[in-house]
């Protein structure tokens, strides 16, 4: 699955002018899923 990317985050208008970071996790070689990390300023 290598190229693949099926997790993602979801914001609507409002809350997407205060997303401060985005990023994936490197979980290691071999694995089916990288985690998700989303920074918000609230």
């Amino acid at each position: 699955n290598t190229g693949w990317r099926i997790d993602y985050w979801l914001t609507s208008d409002r809350l997407a002018d205060k997303v401060i970071k985005s990023d994936m996790i490197d979980s290691g070689p071999r694995q089916d899923h990288t985690p998700i990390v989303l920074e918000i300023d609230l």
